[in-house]
């Protein structure tokens, strides 16, 4: 076996190379221990290693991937550029961006290594094919010392391609050349998984137990008849339960077998956490429920996002970068990069919580959210809010008229406003609809209480704001122009009086904007 192998792969390719030689070694012999070939293929055959590969290869196919171009107000998809179309819609002229990214993953997952061949005009990418791993065999270049990639074609013959030409994404590996087969590494765990797979279904193939013995004097040779009839009338499990009916000086004893010693559940369960970890995969993304709660779950999934997918990601991303993309190309801010929000978008109330901090915050404005939801953008959600009164400055602009303060006053200046109001209204309600007491309060006691609460806020916009303004010519201009309003309300009836925190805060800017 060892040397029709080395016959079919070619003397110079396995011997010339010692670093290929040893990959050839570890792919070659997949028998372990528990006495199962393991193999790529047949690894597959194992449910959970199945399951861990298609968790890995299809979030890697779902999560869109962008070409980006780094600009003066930030990183946006570069939709301008030729390769934007080929890696967002067509990748090649067979494959979906999904089938594509999803092959090429799964084959770094099951041999270590996923190839594509690049495809130029004019010294453009213009398309990609996919490579076989088993057909594809990285080596360096005897004379230039240069990497290239030998490609065994299907009906014969070797064609070289140099590494330029090669989307090469790889799994761990030592000699820089190509990544290390997971399944033949660990070819001794799949193997004992497929092994106790294999046990079981011969197990209750046969019945699932032995449930007796049957002891006869009759010479074993002449009961080959017998047996064959017994074991297909009692050897299976629909019929293991039934009555056994044996013919005259045959005895039946029954026989009680412990199922715990063989350990064979515990042993399973032993081996799908293993394999799990071979992949770095959570165990509950293979259904593996047994110890799943809502608190780690949810930890889990950060975990997986942080510690498996982000070096998946910018494992694709730099090959993509450095062979995709020409070095002017990169230098003018062109790169690849996988959209991982789509990992981290969380339920509904989470996400809208999210929103609504980074709104709240003034990061994200109203239309950028409503992208991130898929829902169209509007011409009067365009503006970033501000973190007080959730306002756009061109809504304040229009309600004071004036600009708000480029320092944040708007917590004092409410604070101001609601007693103003609380004062005001308790000592109307008092007066009840005495005209002569409303006028005295509002030219003699009320002027003194808005000096009072306001002149610290007037000196803190005199000396940390506005250059040149006088607190005490504001204080007088803003509690005059107050007195004549309010003063001009109580012409027949105190009743007829407005208090409103709005009218003080529109005020208060309005005289500020004037002062400056």
């Amino acid at each position: 076996m060892f040397l029709n192998s080395l016959e079919h792969r070619g003397i110079e390719s396995t011997i010339g190379d010692a670093s290929a030689y040893g990959r050839w070694l570890v792919e070659q012999y997949g028998a372990t221990s528990s006495g199962v070939d393991v193999t790529e293929q047949t690894a597959l055959t194992l449910p959970y290693a199945y399951a861990s590969i298609k968790v890995l290869a299809e979030t890697v196919a779902h999560v869109p991937l962008q070409i980006m171009k780094e600009g003066k107000k930030g990183a946006e998809p570069a939709t301008n550029h030729h390769l934007y179309e080929m890696i967002t819609t067509m990748p090649t002229d067979r494959h979906t961006p999904y089938h594509f990214k999803d092959t090429l993953e799964a084959h770094r997952n099951g041999w270590g290594n996923g190839y594509a061949e690049i495809v130029f005009q004019a010294g453009k990418p213009i398309d990609m094919k996919m490579l076989y791993p088993n057909n594809t065999h990285p080596r360096v270049h005897e004379h230039t010392d240069s990497v290239v990639y030998a490609i065994t074609e299907n009906q014969g013959g070797t064609r070289v391609l140099p590494a330029s030409d090669v989307l090469h994404v790889s799994g761990m590996g030592f000699d820089g050349l190509a990544g290390y087969s997971p399944v033949q590494l660990a070819k001794e765990s799949i193997g004992l998984g497929m092994a106790i797979h294999e046990f079981g279904a011969s197990f209750f193939a046969g019945g699932a137990t032995p449930k007796g013995i049957i002891e006869t004097e009759t010479a074993p040779n002449t009961l080959i008849k017998f047996i064959q009839e017994y074991k297909q009338r009692y050897g299976s499990i629909n019929t293991s339960h039934e009555t056994h009916i044996l013919p005259k000086g045959m005895v039946y004893k029954p026989l009680t077998i412990n199922p715990d010693d063989a350990q064979t559940l515990q042993t399973l369960k032993y081996n799908r956490t293993e394999v799990a970890a071979i992949y770095r995969v959570p165990p509950q993304f293979i259904m593996d429920m047994e110890f799943n709660t809502f608190t780690n779950a949810s930890e889990m999934d950060s975990h997986f996002f942080k510690h498996t997918m982000i070096p998946i990601f910018t494992n694709w991303e730099q090959e993509l970068n450095r062979k995709l993309l020409t070095a002017k190309e990169r230098r003018l801010g062109y790169y690849f990069k996988f959209d991982a929000f789509w990992l981290l978008r969380g339920d509904t109330a989470a996400r809208y919580a999210a929103y609504h901090q980074a709104l709240q915050d003034s990061w994200l404005t109203r239309n950028e959210v409503r992208l991130m939801e898929e829902f169209p953008e509007r011409e009067d959600m365009e503006e970033v809010l501000t973190p007080t009164n959730m306002q756009t400055p061109s809504d304040k602009e229009k309600t004071h008229g004036t600009p708000a303060p480029s320092d944040n006053t708007a917590p004092v200046v409410k604070a101001l406003a609601e007693r103003m109001v609380s004062n005001e209204r308790k000592t109307l309600a008092k007066i009840g609809e005495n005209i002569s007491k409303g006028a005295t309060f509002y030219n003699h006691k009320y002027p003194e209480f808005i000096k009072k609460h306001l002149l610290p806020i007037a000196i803190m916009v005199e000396h940390r704001l506005y250059e040149g303004l006088e607190a005490g010519d504001f204080m007088e201009k803003f509690i005059n122009t107050y007195i004549d309003r309010q003063l001009g309300q109580m012409k027949e009836s105190i009743g007829d009086v407005e208090v409103s925190e709005r009218a003080i805060i529109n005020l208060f800017y309005e005289i500020l904007g004037e002062e400056k």
